[in-house]
């Protein structure tokens, strides 16, 4: 699994799981691509 993948799959959880808003769900991906 790359890096992309692995992001998305991540941000999926947060949103599914423990209903991370929209805004959030964007920081959190353009932090972990800025890494």
């Amino acid at each position: 699994m790359n890096s992309a993948a692995r992001i998305e799959a991540f941000l999926e959880m947060m949103s599914a799981e423990r209903g991370a808003a929209e805004n959030t769900l964007s920081s959190y991906r353009r932090d972990l691509e800025d890494a």
